[in-house]
């Protein structure tokens, strides 16, 4: 199918995308994922940048974008608070949690959105698997504009029931369930955390398209198991796993 004709009307949902960009990888994924967006659907994109300097401020990309930077010269990615720093801004109906290194056949995107439409709070544009996408292969993502193509068994599978990368939310239920949970510091367990909090209040977890095409890129310890707020996030994740709706509520709120 193409799509080239006219752009996808999506000016419902707000694409939220928090970065620092520690690597030049970092920055050639951005570049493709605003690209792609912005080629395929009359969206919006906002891009909050979170670091001591700012490196795109002046960059073409960010043109196509509602941009904003913070100074930051903590070493680690608050990526929680970066994005409800974003959700207070968003006024769409629908908004994206969205990974700066994540793309999906186009229509996944569509398919997400009509689940929305029809009442959902939360829906992954993904089945589960989350496929490692090799740089050798960005060249041709940006000239075709579409992932559906790449071979899949060139790909490593880095999760195969993931929960992470793009999440697409009623704007309303996302704020009234408080966004993310703050507490959690750089990587690691909010992902499970928001689906099971969702579970809790009696949400359905959708899912809908195939699978998520990663692009590869340096990873700094933000990025791993190896940030020093690991095990923490773990243990809060555990610690409200087997809450009841009220004790979630309680958690949130304080």
């Amino acid at each position: 199918v193409s799509y080239m004709s006219e752009k996808i009307d999506l000016k419902n949902v707000t694409f939220i995308i928090p970065i620092r960009i520690e690597h030049e990888n970092r920055l050639e994924n951005l570049e493709v994922v605003i690209d792609y967006l912005d080629h395929h659907f009359d969206t919006n994109i906002m891009v909050f940048e979170s670091s001591p300097q700012s490196m795109l401020m002046h960059h073409p990309c960010i043109k196509k974008v509602k941009y904003i930077w913070e100074f930051s010269d903590d070493e680690t990615f608050h990526r929680t608070k970066i994005l409800n720093n974003m959700l207070e801004e968003v006024e769409t109906e629908f908004v994206a949690n969205y990974d700066t290194d994540v793309l999906f056949p186009v229509q996944s995107y569509i398919d997400t959105v009509e689940e929305l439409k029809k009442g959902k709070a939360i829906v992954f544009p993904y089945l589960g698997p989350f496929h490692e996408v090799n740089r050798k292969f960005i060249p041709e993502i940006r000239e075709k504009k579409e992932v559906n193509w790449i071979p899949l068994n060139e790909c490593g599978i880095n999760h195969p029931n993931s929960v992470g990368g793009a999440i697409f939310f009623n704007t309303k239920i996302y704020k009234s369930l408080g966004g993310e949970c703050e507490p959690f510091f750089s990587w690691g367990a909010e992902d499970n955390f928001r689906v099971n909090m969702f579970q809790i209040f009696g949400y359905e977890i959708v899912r809908v398209g195939t699978v998520l095409y990663h692009l590869e890129h340096w990873r700094g310890k933000n990025s791993t198991e190896k940030n020093p707020h690991y095990y923490k996030n773990m243990q809060i994740f555990y610690d409200t796993a087997y809450m009841t709706k009220e004790q979630m509520r309680t958690f949130i709120d304080t």
